[in-house]
C-alpha cells in the first residue's frame, strides 16, 4: 500500500456507524470532507442546486441521505 501507511483497517466487524462511533455528535455539526467525482455530475449537481436554490453540499447530503435511508 502506497501513501498513509500510519492507516489500518478496523480488526472488527462494522455493520453500523454505532460500531464506529461510541456516540453521536449532540449536535450534529458538518464534517469536512473530500471526494472526487466527474466533471459532468458536479455540474448536474451545481445545476439542480441552483434550480432548487440551495447550497450544492445540501443537495449531495439530501441525496446522500435519501439514498443510505433505502438502502440500509
Amino acid at each position: 500500500m502506497k501513501g498513509n501507511l500510519s492507516y489500518l483497517p478496523a480488526e472488527r466487524e462494522i455493520t453500523s456507524v454505532d460500531d464506529i462511533y461510541r456516540e453521536e455528535p449532540a449536535n450534529d455539526p458538518y464534517m469536512v470532507t473530500s471526494i472526487k467525482i466527474r466533471t459532468s455530475l458536479r455540474n448536474r449537481i451545481k445545476a439542480a442546486a441552483g434550480i432548487k436554490g440551495i447550497r450544492m453540499q445540501d443537495l449531495v447530503a439530501q441525496a446522500l441521505a435519501e439514498y443510505l435511508d433505502r438502502h440500509e
